[in-house]
Order: structure tokens, then C-alpha cells, then sequence
């Protein structure tokens, strides 16, 4: 977790400067392709909405080659000793109305390697800044369980919460249902913050365990 808290709060710093990162500005990646070969490279650091949709490549100092989600299984991006973070390439979320989800593919950070996976999303929506529209950039949890997506943002996580738990215990066995009840009232009951959903996730796979 210590990892995914560093390459959030420097994704977090990206998103609130005006100021591009410099074109210099590269980490370590181990690239596994969707053929399955697997390279290690450097690959551009930038903000993660825009990370989320392709990956830059450093060929040489001149060239620089592209990879989309449909052209990679997984990646890696690699910080320092001990500090490495899972982007995973996948597609078939549905984030609007009139999004369709069979064309939506991204890279998503992984928050855990449990089970039950977390992703963690910058979301772009358009919002009403006054007399004006305005993108914004809105941290979102993902999650896929039964090959069905659903997803937590900050203005209604504890619904969305809820209607996960209630599928979560639809397709569940009567023991597992049992050891995650307590659980599934204390979210009901709102004893958690939107910045609590990896702990619920974390906790979720330990009783499943």
C-alpha cells in the first residue's frame, strides 16, 4: 500500500500544476504485450488521466513509440527499491450514460493483488464552474467481480457500496456471506469514508480467506 500511496500523491501533485512534466521525465516499466512478450523500458511519467489512456514509449532520445490498453496484457511502473505499481489494461467499463462500454479500454491502477481486485481511477466530468464548463479530474474505486464492473466516486460510494455488497452476497456461498456480514452493516450503518474503500476491499479478502 506504501507504494500506491507514493504514486498517488505524486499523481496528485501532476494534476493540480498548470505546468507539463519535462520531456525527460521517465520511470522504469516491465511492458508485457498482449503477444506476451515482456520488455523493460523507460516510459513517459505523466499525469494519470493521461496514463490511463496510453503509454509512452522512450525508444531513443528522438523516437518514442505508443502503447494502447488493447496492445498490452499488464505493465508495471517501477519508482524506486521496493515501490512498484500495477497498471492493468482492461477493458468494458461504463462510466456514462452514453459511454459504450465495449470501447472503453484503460490502463487501471491496481490498489491490492487479492481476490476481489481495487482499482483506482482519475475520472474526467464535466462540471458547472459558474457561467462556465469546466473538466474535472475525480478520483473514482473500481471493482470487477462476476465479469460485471462497479464503481465507487466520492459523491454516492456508500450506495454504490451497498448494491456491490447485495450481488457480492447474491453470488456468494452462505458461509462466505456470514463472514462478511458484519462488514456489509458497518458500511450501511456509514462508519466509512470514501478513502476508506481499500481498507473495506482489504478487509473483504481477508475473511474470504
Amino acid at each position: 500500500m506504501r507504494s500506491i500511496n507514493f504514486f498517488l500523491t505524486l499523481f496528485f501533485v501532476a494534476s493540480s500544476c498548470t505546468i507539463t512534466f519535462a520531456a525527460d521525465k521517465y520511470v522504469v516499466a516491465k511492458i508485457v504485450l498482449s503477444n506476451n512478450d515482456t520488455i523493460v523500458n523507460l516510459v513517459k511519467f505523466t499525469q494519470l488521466h493521461e496514463l490511463q489512456k496510453k503509454l509512452e514509449v522512450k525508444v531513443t532520445d528522438e523516437i518514442s513509440k505508443t502503447l494502447y490498453p488493447l496492445d498490452v496484457k499488464s505493465f508495471y511502473t517501477i519508482a524506486g527499491k521496493g515501490d512498484t505499481v500495477r497498471f492493468e489494461s482492461r477493458c468494458g467499463v461504463k462510466f456514462g450514460i452514453a459511454d459504450n462500454a465495449d470501447d472503453n479500454c484503460y490502463f487501471m491502477m491496481r490498489v491490492n493483488s487479492a481476490p476481489i481486485p481495487l482499482y483506482y481511477f482519475s475520472e474526467t466530468k464535466l462540471l458547472s464552474m459558474g457561467t462556465s464548463m469546466k473538466n474535472v479530474q475525480q478520483p473514482i474505486y473500481l471493482t470487477n467481480f462476476r465479469e460485471r464492473w462497479y464503481t465507487f466516486d466520492e459523491s454516492n460510494y456508500l450506495n454504490q457500496l451497498q448494491r456491490f455488497f447485495k450481488q457480492f452476497k447474491y453470488n456468494n456461498s452462505v458461509d462466505k456471506i456470514e463472514r462478511a456480514e458484519e462488514l456489509s452493516v458497518e458500511i450501511s450503518m456509514r462508519k466509512y469514508a470514501f478513502t476508506d474503500i481499500p481498507k473495506i476491499f482489504e478487509r473483504l479478502n481477508n475473511l474470504l480467506k
